[in-house]
Parts: C-alpha cells; structure tokens; sequence
C-alpha cells in the first residue's frame, strides 16, 4: 500500500529542502560529479516504488544455526527509513551487507529460532524523503522437519529460495534453469537446493556457463553440497562470515577444486582447498558429481567432513579418478545439519536439474580416507 503526501505539505518539504541548499554554501561547494549522478538517480526513483523486493518463496524448508531465511531486494534512494518485521517481533532496521548486497539493494536475514512452524508474515515499511509510506507482506510457509533424501529439485513450480540476489527459472526446450537474472550478476549469488540435514551426501547436477560478467575479473560458480550459511553478529544482527564445503570452478585458481571454508567474523578466514585443471569455455555445459562424507575418527565420537568430486564436459565419458580434500582442524566444519545451494559469483550461469542422495560408500574406502588425514 502507498500512501502519497497532499500537495501543500510536498511543496512546504520542496521548499526546506531548497532553502537549506542555498542557505549552506559547505554543502553547494561539495557538490561534485558523483552528488549530481546521485541526485540524478534519485529523481529517477521519483514515482518509483520504494521497496521492489526480488522474488521469494512461499516454502522455505528446514533452517538450523547460521542457515538463515533471507530475502532480497531494493529500495528507492529516496527511501530514508526502511524497517523490517517478523510477525509480532520487534521491527528492525534493513541492512545493506556488502559486498552481498549493495546499496540500495538489501538482504535480510532471519535466523532459524526465529521462524515458526507453519505460516509466517514478514512485514516491510519504507518512508521517503517526501514523506511517502509504502508498505509490503510476504507470507511464508516453514516447515522445520529435517528433509529427506533421494529429491530431485528440477525447478518446475517452484518459487525460488535465495540466499543473495535476484534469481529467475528460464525454461528451455528440454528441461528447466535456474540463473540470476541478467543484470544481476554479483558477489555469491547463492541459492538453496534444499533445507538442511544431517549426514552424507551426493549432488549431481549440469552446470551451463555462459560468460563472466566483467571480463579478467574473478569469477566462479557451482555447487555447496555443504552450505552452513553465514552468522550473524548477536548485537548488530549483521552478517559477518560464512560457513561451507563447496566444489566448483573458481578464476583465481583456475580449475575446478574443492573447499572447505568458515569464518565467525573474528581474526582471519579459515580456508582448506584442492583444486584441478578446468577451463570453461563461453556456453559450455559441465556436470558436477560431488560427494560430501563424515567420517568418525578412530579417536572418539569425533566426525570429518570428506569431499570428492569429478567434473567433466557434457557428452564425455565420465572421468574415474576422484578430486578430494579432507577438512582439518585448521577449519573444522562442524558436525551438525547443513543444507545444499548453487551459486555463481560475478558470473551467468545456468544451473539444471539437481539431484541429492545418499551415497554408497564402502567402509574400506572410509578406511583409506582417515588413513590418509591421520599422516
């Protein structure tokens, strides 16, 4: 709903803000060419709404620990307060994380313990500079059991549940994508396959790269068989770190690898990787078979997280050597329920159907894997 100012109390606030400017030559003398850009854009968001929120799903299946609800979205620069609410909670301040989301885009997110069983509303205020109130709902169904495996996520009637940014389903001729939207290419485009659960795991999945979005900068994209989300700081609410197993193709390395990586907002990241060769190429399509293992230690109840991948063209024969990579204590991913996401970073990419099983592991190849930690 939005409420729009009678014309006398618009021309009164015109009028102050007018004065103001002339009255104060520090601020006219500071006006450069970003200032008039600004302003520019600005008067572009004149009639425009103040809150367009990207689109959410009306399903969000199991959360646990620093695996958040999130929406995404992004408001007018004419915007001066924006509040968010979660049914009767107290209303909170909108937050622009960067690099996730930068002004005026916007993400919020919602811890787990905070969300019900069942129907859930999430409200939105925005008020301008004008004075103009918009106000916005999204009601939202959550369902906290752990989910079950095999499924098969091939994005037909589903409303899409990202982590970060703007994402859109484009249906081709034989089956359904998943991509951020053009345009919208940015830092870890993250979105959720499934909610999360306990134990091992093993994603499949086609991955069809079509170019980075800015050319000789880092990109990346692929799959999270492990995704913890990001924690939250407990006095701002602010993200401030990550928590993952991740397998894909990254420039920097220039390969694809896998990695296992947290960080909790103190001192410097944690970061575990291994990465092999992989050059893709504009338009090429790539599958990615991943397996995610916890192995219990010969030392005590203790679990490690195992990952091993391949990835090879589509069309060729699957290769028979494993990628892998054991986490260490240096990151230590905890033992406890995570979901599986896609993500492309700074890229577009096209993402196919996903499937999610338990894998078939024999305990002779457990054995060699803790084998190979414990030198």
């Amino acid at each position: 709903m939005i409420e729009k100012p009678g014309r006398p109390e618009l021309s009164q606030r015109l009028r102050a803000l007018v004065r103001t400017l002339l009255d104060s030559p520090r601020v006219v003398l500071r006006i450069t060419a970003d200032t008039v850009k600004n302003l520019w854009l600005a008067l572009g968001d004149w009639r425009a709404p103040l809150i367009a929120v990207y689109p959410a799903a009306d399903k969000l299946e199991r959360r646990t620990n620093e695996f958040h609800a999130t929406l995404c979205g992004r408001q007018s620069r004419l915007t001066i307060a924006h509040r968010w609410q979660l049914n009767e909670d107290k209303p909170e301040k909108v937050a622009h994380p960067w690099p996730r989301a930068e002004y005026p885009e916007f993400a919020i997110d919602i811890p787990a313990a905070r969300l019900r069983s069942g129907s859930n509303v999430l409200r939105l205020t925005a008020i301008s500079l004008l004075g103009r109130k918009q106000t916005y709902e999204h009601t939202f169904h959550y369902d906290p059991t752990p989910v079950e495996l095999p499924l098969r996520r091939d994005w037909s009637g589903d409303t899409l549940d990202s982590q970060d940014g703007y994402w859109e389903c484009l249906a081709t001729g034989n089956d359904n994508r998943v991509r951020p939207a053009p345009g919208h290419e940015g830092f870890d485009r993250t979105l959720v396959v499934c909610g999360a659960f306990t134990g091992p795991r093993e994603v499949c999945t086609t991955i069809h790269f079509r170019q980075a979005a800015v050319a000789g900068r880092p990109f990346g994209f692929g799959l999270m068989p492990l995704w913890g989300g990001r924690p939250l700081h407990p006095d701002t609410g602010e993200v401030v770190g990550w928590l993952f197993g991740m397998a894909g193709y990254y420039l920097p390395h220039e390969g694809a690898g896998l990695e296992f990586s947290r960080h909790d907002g103190h001192g410097e990241p944690a970061w575990v990787a291994n990465y092999g060769p992989l050059d893709p190429r504009p338009d090429g399509s790539y599958r990615f078979r991943v397996q995610a293992l916890d192995c219990a230690t010969s030392d005590g109840p203790q679990r490690v997280w195992h990952m091993r991948m391949k990835c090879w063209a589509e069309g060729q024969p699957q290769p028979d050597a494993w990628l892998e990579l054991t986490d260490t204590d240096k990151v230590g991913l905890p033992e406890h329920a995570y979901g599986v996401a896609v993500f492309a970073h700074a890229c577009q990419a096209e993402f196919g159907t996903v499937e999610v099983k338990r894998p078939t592991i024999d305990a002779g190849t457990i054995e060699q894997i803790l084998a190979r930690r414990s030198r």
